[in-house]
């Protein structure tokens, strides 16, 4: 008995741990986001990750998982690996691969600090140098990025 749950246990908490950072939303409407960046003056924060990357995983559960619940910004996720349709900040019709392309090289992971218009507040954070300063250097670009909505032109 106590062996059977310790064997469910294991594989409660094994299955909980690989699934960490799965809480992203992926994006499928940035017009509609937009218009919560507007509204709440908040930007677009946007990881761009694959599915063959370890580091976007490995960043996901560090950072971002931490983060779905951020009122400071809005998170979204666009996946170069799939096709899905996604509507643009202005609303045109486009893939989440294209969509990446239009903004930056296909490297994984990086992450977009978008304003409603879909312009981006700050340089984007491209790889990871080490994990360890990963969120610092995350936490740096969110602020960034707010300050400049914050800031009028």
């Amino acid at each position: 008995m106590y062996r059977t749950l310790a064997f469910f246990l294991l594989f409660v908490f094994s299955t909980t741990v690989s699934r960490a950072g799965e809480d992203l939303v992926v994006a499928t409407n940035l017009q509609i986001d937009a218009q919560e960046s507007r509204t709440k003056n908040r930007p677009i924060v946007t990881l761009i990750s694959s599915h063959t990357c370890e580091y976007c995983e490995a960043v996901k559960r560090s950072d971002f998982q931490f983060m779905t619940n951020d009122d400071r910004f809005i998170l979204r996720e666009v996946n170069i690996d799939v096709t899905e349709p996604l509507i643009n900040f202005d609303g045109s019709s486009t893939t989440h691969r294209t969509f990446v392309e239009t903004y930056v090289s296909v490297f994984t992971p990086t992450v977009l600090f978008f304003n409603a218009e879909g312009e981006q507040l700050a340089d984007p954070l491209v790889g990871v140098s080490t994990l360890e300063y990963y969120g610092h250097y995350l936490e740096k670009k969110i602020e960034q990025s707010i300050n400049a909505l914050q800031t009028p032109n």
